[in-house]
């Protein structure tokens, strides 16, 4: 049996991770079947991110009437698209999606026009009320659209990705890791009355993410099932989710990190091309593509 200071060693390596690439940061781990818990960082209100979506989800199929409501088909024009990211707004003519289709494209590529559709659909307040219920000291006050927009408001003006960060908190728009493990948790253990919508929904809870985060650091046999998140071009990043052991769930585990050392905080020039440009280019061009992959 291993000693506890070999059992806590990975926490240690993680620590010195985020101490070295991030300003700040908050990890909180809760073991499932000891009920013991884990924290590094200081807790505080960092931006949401993309780990409202959960509650969006949630939110969502909670007002299906039944499962015919997932083939409700929707046709969305180019003025509807949301900035952010993932793959709509790379288009350039109307769409049309069922509504499984757009549940699944806000999970696994955090769409940024799926998001919005199904957040107006269903209801900001709705949202709120849903997140608030499964993460009480989590708030969100707009839909990505307006997240967005005062990001580049404050971004534009000549301040720091920093500001536009505390600018989230302030406006209503906000999370702690400890309130992200409790929604991704919570978020798992949702049962609905008719059971052809529960089962759709834990398929697109588990939906594969194109750009997953923390799920990568994991051996084969465990399952990271969760929601990551970021903003200001990966200067902040979340991630929260269950993690299972053969199909088992064993933790739940949230963090919220700022300042990362990687991140690029402008947005390269629209002429740029990552076989053509500059090194220093390539670099904020990959950075802004990655970047739009992890909103």
């Amino acid at each position: 049996m291993r000693s506890p200071a070999e059992q806590l060693a990975p926490l240690e390596s993680i620590r010195r991770l985020l101490s070295t690439h991030t300003t700040k940061y908050h990890l909180y781990l809760r073991d499932l079947r000891t009920g013991a818990e884990h924290e590094l960082g200081r807790e505080e209100p960092y931006p949401i991110c993309s780990c409202f979506k959960l509650a969006v989800l949630a939110a969502v199929f909670k007002r299906m009437r039944g499962a015919a409501d997932l083939e409700e088909e929707v046709m969305i024009p180019p003025e509807r698209f949301s900035p952010g990211g993932g793959v709509v707004n790379y288009l350039n003519s109307s769409v049309t999606f069922t509504i499984r289709q757009l549940t699944r494209m806000m999970m696994a590529f955090s769409d940024g026009t799926a998001t919005d559709l199904l957040v107006n659909r269903t209801g900001l307040a709705a949202v709120n009320d849903e997140l608030r219920s499964m993460a009480p000291s989590s708030s969100v006050t707009m839909d990505l659209r307006g997240m967005v927009e005062r990001f580049r408001a404050i971004t534009g003006s000549g301040r720091s990705v920093g500001d536009a960060g505390r600018d989230q908190v302030e406006a209503g728009c906000y999370s702690t890791a400890r309130d992200l493990a409790a929604l991704a948790l919570r978020s798992s253990e949702l049962v609905f009355p008719d059971p052809e919508i529960t089962s759709p929904y834990h398929e697109t809870l588990r939906t594969p993410q194109y750009a997953p985060r923390t799920s990568y650091f994991f051996k084969r046999d465990y399952t990271f099932v969760g929601k990551t998140g970021s903003f200001g071009f990966g200067y902040f990043m979340n991630d929260c989710g269950v993690i299972e052991h053969e199909s088992r769930p064993i933790a739940v585990l949230g963090y919220t990190t700022q300042g990362w050392r990687l991140a690029r905080t402008r947005p390269p020039p629209r002429t740029c091309k990552p076989r053509t440009a500059p090194a220093a280019s390539r670099t904020a061009w990959s950075s802004r593509r990655l970047a739009r992959w992890f909103p």
